[in-house]
This record gives C-alpha cells, sequence and structure tokens, in this order.
C-alpha cells in the first residue's frame, strides 16, 4: 500500500536507466533532481505534496520546490535481500547525517521498488529522498563559478570559499558523525550559495551508501577524529587530482591541512589509521562478501574498511602519482602518497 500511494512519484523520478551518468544528474545507483516543483496538477505532484504534509516533524513545511534523489533500475535479475538491507542501512546513516547538518535537510523519504532492467522485476526494496531545494551537484557547481561570478576577484574568492567549505565539512563529518566516507566525490556531494550572500557558499555530503560509509568506531572507540579527517581528506583529494587535477587549486589549504594531521594523530593500538600506518605498499584484496560495512563482524571490521580504502584510491586517483609514491620506500605508503600530494599541490 505504501508503495502505491508514490506509484506516480517513483515513475517519474525513480528507476532512471542504468546509462544515466552525470550529465543526467546520476551516479551510479541514484540520481538527483533539484529545483522539482511541488505545486501543480500532476498525480506525482499531489503525491509529493502528500508525503511532505504527512512528515513527522515537518521539517520543511509545504516549500514551492525541493530536490529528489532516487536510486535508478538495477542491473540484477534476482531479488537482493542484501541490497534491500544496504539501503535500510543507508536511510539510518543518510538520517543521522541530516540531523547531523553535514547532508542537506531530509524533508522526507518514501519506498521504492527498484525494477531490473533485465527483467522488469521488483529486485530491490529502497528509499527516495526528498530534500530541501537549493543544492546543485558539487561538481557542477565549481564549473559554473566562471558564469557566476564575472568579476575576477570576486570569482577568486568564491573559490577560496567554498575550499575553506570542504574543510569545514570533511572536519564536521569527522567530530560530528565519525564517519569514514571512503566514496567521498565531487558527484556525492552538493553546495549552494548562501541566500542573501554573494560571496559565501555551503556544501553537504549526499551519498551515505554503506558499502563505503560507516561509523569508524562502530566496535570499538579506538580511532580518534582526526583519523576519519586525514582518511577523507586524502580520499576527497585523490579524486580531484584524478578527476578534476584544474580544481585542485581550490584545495591547497586542505592539502596543508591533511599533511597537519596525519603527522600529528597519536596511533592508538587497533585504530584504523594504526593499521593504515603499517602499510609499507597498497593493499591489494577482495572484500569478503558483505554489502554492508556496518554489518561487517567487528573482528573483520577494520579490514573491511582497510580493503575498501586502498580500492576506491586506485579506482579514483592519479595513477602516476601512486606509482611513484609506489616506488619511494621512504616511509609507509599512506605518508609517502601524502608528501607527494603536499608536494605538487600544497601551493598549487
Amino acid at each position: 500500500m505504501a508503495i502505491a500511494l508514490h506509484a506516480h512519484l517513483v515513475h517519474e523520478f525513480g528507476n532512471k536507466p542504468r546509462a544515466y551518468k552525470n550529465k543526467e544528474g546520476c551516479g551510479s545507483r541514484n540520481c538527483f533532481a533539484a529545483g522539482v516543483q511541488v505545486h501543480g496538477p500532476t498525480h506525482w505532484q499531489s503525491e509529493l505534496r502528500a508525503t511532505l504534509s504527512s512528515a513527522q516533524p515537518a521539517p520543511c513545511g509545504l516549500p514551492d520546490t525541493v530536490g529528489l534523489r532516487v536510486p535508478k533500475a538495477s542491473n540484477c535479475s534476482r531479488f537482493s535481500s542484501y541490497r534491500t538491507l544496504q539501503h535500510r542501512d543507508e536511510l539510518g546513516l543518510t538520517l543521522r547525517a541530516a540531523a547531523l547538518d553535514i547532508a542537506p535537510r531530509v524533508c522526507a523519504e518514501f519506498p521504492v521498488d527498484v525494477v531490473s532492467e533485465v527483467t522488469g522485476a521488483v529486485v530491490e526494496h529502497a528509499y527516495g529522498y526528498i530534500f530541501e531545494d537549493g543544492w546543485v551537484e558539487f561538481e557542477r557547481l565549481l564549473e559554473t563559478l566562471s558564469r557566476v561570478h564575472t568579476d575576477a576577484d570576486d570569482r577568486k574568492r568564491a573559490g577560496q570559499v567554498i575550499g575553506e567549505r570542504v574543510v569545514q565539512l570533511l572536519t564536521d563529518v569527522s567530530r560530528k558523525a565519525g564517519y569514514v566516507m571512503l566514496d567521498v566525490k565531487n558527484i556525492n556531494m552538493v553546495g549552494r550559495r548562501v541566500p542573501g550572500a554573494a560571496l559565501d557558499y555551503e556544501v553537504r555530503m549526499i551519498d551515505f551508501s554503506p558499502e563505503y560509509v560507516a561509523n569508524v568506531n562502530l566496535h570499538a572507540n579506538t580511532t580518534s577524529s582526526g583519523c576519519v579527517f586525514s582518511v577523507n581528506a586524502l580520499l576527497f583529494l585523490n579524486q580531484v587530482m584524478g578527476r578534476y587535477a584544474t580544481h585542485m587549486r581550490l584545495f591547497s589549504n586542505l592539502v596543508r591541512m591533511m599533511e597537519r594531521t596525519w603527522d600529528s594523530l597519536e596511533l592508538r593500538n587497533g585504530s584504523f589509521c594504526a593499521l593504515l600506518d603499517a602499510d609499507t605498499e597498497r593493499v591489494y584484496k577482495e572484500l569478503p562478501p558483505w554489502t554492508s560495512l556496518m554489518r561487517v563482524p567487528a573482528e573483520h571490521f577494520h579490514a573491511a574498511l582497510r580493503f575498501t580504502f586502498y580500492r576506491v584510491l586506485q579506482q579514483y586517483g592519479d595513477a602516476d602519482l601512486m606509482q611513484d609514491a609506489d616506488r619511494f620506500r621512504t616511509a609507509r605508503f599512506v605518508t609517502r602518497y601524502v608528501r607527494l600530494i603536499v608536494y605538487y599541490y600544497a601551493n598549487f
């Protein structure tokens, strides 16, 4: 019955083709739509208004526009209980992130039956999220700076502010939530200009898939917020270098802060960063068959984080720079890689 109440809303925004990518506002598994009109005569708008009105408490009221993030279609042919559990874990991580103000405010959520592109059958039970509006994809925000700020000095200042806001966001993620964001990247972030402020911006995270996100101290309070900041900052910078290198000039302060934080860590036995600091080279291992880091048994939890960390590092980073870090054996791998990033980009 709950699915039927949102059928037109899901039909309009959910189960988009797997082939949809960044230009369609989609990541690997979800699509994001901004500026969605709440008021209008269509069936999906009626369902949207009903969903917003029924949310208790109602954090957004009944605004004129909202943002939506809804799952794409699946490439699976059979029903996946693992993926359904994963969506449930993501719901908890996302709502907590919104409450801590590291994600946009969630106005409401609604159930989504994800269908298979192969068979047309329902293969996952998931959720769509209704966000407060005004947020755009972070990469699009960066790409449009020159059109929004035609004055060179204003454009430079706006870029500096965005860099500062990313530092603050990563700090808040580490201190408020303790989330390791192993898939942190531009397409998993959003930003917006602060209303009424010409040169001020806000930045937030939007993707909390438990394949890549977990509370680092889920099982034991051994890992510091400084460790979490260092790891998230390194992974963020890694993908900027690998895919958006021209933007690195905005994040030179983050580069220096990452180095200072990593170097000043007091590595406790059993902490995640102590595990990483012991690696003289990158670790290549297959992950155990868990689709949610939040459900990995305690004895395997840090190992799962570690393998995911290196897999994402290789997938999105600058291959040449990582190979340089592989060759230079003056320190352990993460420290070598941090030093190279600082060398090339601290004064970019």
